[in-house]
């Protein structure tokens, strides 16, 4: 049995669960957050919008075990569901306009570091409860597409703000192929990194 599944909309609270408790402490959803007493708030609203994104096309993975996720945008278009309405509703009620405006420029200069043609895969966000991490969990959510981008013939691209993620996807055959600063509100270096087909 593989040791991932497709996430149900049952999911959604142990998605936001365990995203959030695993990215606590990152530098790229810190800056999105905050770290003032909404901080909690903000982040719980984040990866619910963000699992309403991804489970529209249905490219929401979490662990058998229910220690991790991946959330992807592996599927072309835009289409929007009324949960996903609400959610980004509820993510602009939350973070403020001036922060979504900022969001959205990053959002912005990211997009423009990918493929404008080609097709890919997106490895939006992939996370292991702090309680588990450092066992092979994130590994083996991630090999099954790996595999699908291989056979695809697909690249694979992410963002990353941590260094010590970067040898872990070396390993797997992405290499950091473009970075950036960011100094507002907070110094942040983005690493963007790619995976070629096999």
């Amino acid at each position: 049995m593989q040791p991932f599944r497709k996430a149900k909309r049952a999911d959604k609270k142990k998605v936001i669960e365990i995203l959030s408790n695993s990215f606590e402490r990152d530098l790229h959803i810190g800056w999105y957050t905050g770290n003032d007493h909404r901080k909690h708030r903000k982040m719980k609203s984040l990866m619910a919008f963000m699992f309403e994104s991804s489970f529209r096309y249905k490219d929401a993975y979490i662990g058998n075990d229910m220690k991790a996720v991946a959330l992807w945008k592996n599927s072309p278009g835009n289409k929007m569901t009324f949960r996903l309405l609400v959610e980004y509703i509820r993510f602009t009620w939350i973070f403020g306009f001036s922060k979504i405006k900022a969001i959205s420029k990053l959002e912005k200069l990211i997009h423009q570091r990918h493929p404008q043609t080609e097709d890919y895969f997106f490895l939006w966000i992939i996370g292991t409860h702090q309680d588990h991490q450092q066992k092979g969990i994130g590994s083996s959510l991630l090999a099954p597409m790996l595999e699908a981008a291989n056979q695809q013939q697909k690249a694979i691209y992410l963002e990353t703000t941590n260094e010590e993620n970067i040898p872990f996807y070396k390993k797997r055959g992405f290499e950091v192929h473009d970075e950036v600063e960011i100094e507002s509100p907070t110094r942040m270096r983005i690493y963007f990194m790619r995976r070629l087909p096999k």
